[in-house]
């Protein structure tokens, strides 16, 4: 099958607010020419994201399934697409022609099955706790691991094969990325001509709203080590974050109000589990709005 063609699968519940930004920021760079396709997963919707996804790009394939599932949603599209490698890609995010063509570029590298760009935050609209949150994060060693956390990654036709269809799981990049080894997974932070490589994520505006986001994604993490365990997930062991936290060079405040609030989201997710509502997908509204 031809190198250049490529699918781009984005699963989208309830997406009415961000899915034509999605699709903008997907098209703005696109060449006229260029062979690939986008299909939008709408899954168990109530709104109008199918509506919008059909008028705003009518280029796109949009698929309508009744399960409220983002895991359904990705296996639907993968049963869709017409090419190889597929990338799939959170309707919240922002990412580029230019990218999605980095990260299937970095595919053809047949010992690489698995490509995710860098993840950029866009925390004009967040409160100083937020910017000091993520500020920390970019300087964690998870970050720059290829393991997830920018809503995109690309795998190819051999590792789909490899993984088989995603399961019900919340946390489905680190699930899917961990079941390359190091070496079959790469960043990508720069295309051929030295030019940046990310994608843009909008965090949420408040401290309280990131905890709640940030223990979903425990929860999430700690489910993929319960069921799927893998020799390439990274350790959840105790102190890691602190430890991580503050590390040479972090500043104390930020590094105190990273390791805060990932302790306050410990705190939440063990509340959800004993409240028998781990499995509940949260979602932050704050950042969806444009």
């Amino acid at each position: 099958m031809d190198t250049a063609c490529f699918t781009v699968i984005i699963p989208a519940h309830d997406e009415a607010a961000v899915i034509a930004r999605c699709l903008a920021f997907l098209y703005k760079d696109a060449p006229v020419d260029a062979d690939f396709e986008v299909i939008v997963v709408a899954n168990g919707c109530s709104d109008q994201t199918a509506q919008i996804a059909r008028e705003f790009a009518p280029q796109a394939k949009v698929m309508e399934i009744a399960e409220a599932s983002k895991t359904a949603a990705m296996n639907a599209g993968r049963e869709a697409a017409s090419y190889y490698p597929q990338v799939f890609l959170d309707a919240d995010v922002m990412c580029s022609f230019g990218t999605l063509r980095s990260l299937t570029d970095a595919l053809e590298n047949s010992e690489v099955l698995a490509a995710v760009p860098k993840a950029r935050f866009d925390t004009s609209k967040s409160s100083s706790p937020v910017r000091a949150y993520y500020k920390v994060w970019q300087q964690q060693r998870f970050a720059s691991s290829a393991l997830g956390g920018a809503g995109c990654f690309a795998i190819s036709e051999q590792g789909l094969g490899r993984i088989g269809p995603f399961p019900t799981i919340i946390a489905d990049d680190l699930w899917a990325l961990s079941r390359f080894a190091g070496h079959e997974r790469v960043l990508v932070m720069q295309d051929s001509a030295g030019e940046p490589v990310y994608c843009t994520i909008t965090p949420p505006q408040t401290a309280i709203k990131q905890v709640r986001v940030e223990a979903r994604r425990r929860i999430g993490s700690e489910q993929v080590h319960r069921h799927f365990p893998s020799p390439h997930l990274p350790a959840m062991g105790k102190g890691a974050i602190f430890k991580s936290a503050f590390a040479e060079g972090t500043p104390p405040l930020a590094a105190m109000t990273f390791a805060g609030m990932k302790f306050a989201s410990k705190l939440l997710a063990e509340w959800r589990k004993l409240r028998g509502k781990q499995a509940i997908w949260v979602r932050d509204h704050s950042s969806r709005k444009l």
